[in-house]
């Protein structure tokens, strides 16, 4: 998480605008800042930063713009790999 400067302590002019859509909340820095965390805000790591890795394969290999698209994930635990003796 980014550090929250000193000079953040108090609620910007615009915080409406910077909600959006999501539901309202009082000013909070660490939303503020590190917004990426929550889900009020952002769709996650995937949802952010995939687009990325997506572009550059659609670019290299020339590929058209899908009709759908399909994910699946679930959370793991390193644990779950180790093996035991």
């Amino acid at each position: 998480m980014r550090e929250i400067s000193a000079g953040l302590r108090r609620e910007p002019r615009r915080l409406a605008h910077v909600q959006g859509e999501a539901a309202p909340h009082d000013f909070d820095p660490q939303r503020y800042v590190n917004w990426r965390f929550f889900w009020d805000y952002s769709g996650g790591n995937v949802f952010e930063n995939m687009v990325h890795q997506v572009g550059y394969w659609h670019t290299v290999l020339n590929l058209k713009i899908p009709h759908a698209v399909t994910m699946t994930g679930a959370t793991t635990s390193r644990r779950r790999w180790i093996r035991r003796t």
